[in-house]
């Protein structure tokens, strides 16, 4: 921003003292604008760059909770089927014992 302000008074002095034409002050200006732009447009690349900086980190902390979620539902998982197992092993020795009694 500096830039442009510097061309934007070296306009406005060179008019006040007459010593440009109008072609150069056309010139000046135009360079003022453009540079305007250049800076405008820098300091949107750089909010977009901060945008999807917050994005990716939003989801990289999503990504490590549902691998948190994960790991704790295969933990779940595992010790249900352990308990499972462990029935089906009392229960088939319960019919093993009930079948030699019977006989």
């Amino acid at each position: 921003m500096d830039d442009l302000k510097e061309v934007e008074e070296r306009a406005r002095l060179a008019i006040l003292q007459g010593k440009e034409d109008t072609g150069q002050m056309v010139v000046r200006l135009a360079k003022g604008i453009w540079l305007g732009i250049e800076e405008q447009e820098s300091e949107l690349k750089k909010a977009k760059i901060r945008e999807m900086s917050l994005k990716l980190n939003d989801l990289e902390s999503g990504l490590a909770r549902e691998r948190e979620t994960s790991k704790a539902l295969l933990s779940a998982q595992a010790e249900l089927q352990v308990e499972l197992d462990t029935s089906r092993i009392c229960g088939d020795y319960a019919l093993m014992c009930n079948r030699e009694f019977a006989e």
